[in-house]
């Protein structure tokens, strides 16, 4: 299984086929108990508002996943050997350093030991460098950052929007205010819809899409 399919693999297992297991419970309970006061409950968007975070995190995941095994797919040793994985490499890593030539000070920085691929300006510098791939050159690269900064937002500072997610949400959508996020709301839970979650699978298939072609 490559990289691709590994990714669309474990996007329908972990986040799709959850996601179809909520859309089915409405229906199926309207069937069981049509005059249920408990389905108008399950109707509500806040009903499922709490399930979505882990789903929307294993989206990142999923992506992240891809990135370093579609790495060590592409990427070949000056013998025209491969890396049998990231364990090897980063083993091998000051060797492998060498080979290349960053394109700054500040590039070079980010390709540091440990390496982790869930740094995604670090991803930016290995793939552009090393595999002539240039992410950013993807038309909806701001697309997948935002992503990035929702899933560190929902995994680290537990789903509260602080100054940083601020500037960078509103920075996102600096052509319509009315998405624009207030200092009001900054100490308040950033929730996600579960449209939103199936708009973000899109978009990382998209984005495994243009990397792949």
């Amino acid at each position: 299984m490559d990289a691709k399919q590994n990714f669309e693999q474990m996007i329908k297992i972990h986040v799709e086929q959850p996601l179809n297991v909520y859309d089915m419970l409405i229906p199926f309970a309207k069937s069981v108990a049509p005059s249920s006061k408990g389905i108008k409950k399950l109707e509500k968007e806040e009903s499922w508002r709490f399930f979505m975070p882990p789903l929307y995190n294993y989206i990142i995941t999923c992506i992240e996943v891809f990135l370093e095994k579609y790495f060590f797919e592409q990427y070949f040793k000056p013998d025209r050997s491969q890396y049998s994985d990231f364990e090897e490499w980063n083993a091998d890593f000051s060797n492998f350093k060498a080979l290349y030539t960053w394109p700054s000070k500040s590039s070079e920085k980010q390709i540091r030991k440990p390496f982790s691929f869930q740094r995604l300006q670090a991803v930016e510098v290995l793939y552009s460098v090393v595999l002539n791939k240039n992410l950013e050159k993807y038309n909806r690269y701001k697309v997948i950052k935002i992503m990035f900064s929702k899933r560190h937002l929902s995994t680290h500072k537990g789903g509260f929007v602080d100054q940083k997610f601020l500037n960078e949400f509103n920075a996102f959508h600096n052509n319509d205010s009315s998405q624009q996020l207030s200092t009001k709301d900054i100490g308040k839970i950033a929730y996600l819809k579960k449209e939103w979650i199936r708009d973000s699978i899109k978009e990382s298939k998209y984005f495994v899409d243009y990397i792949c072609s």
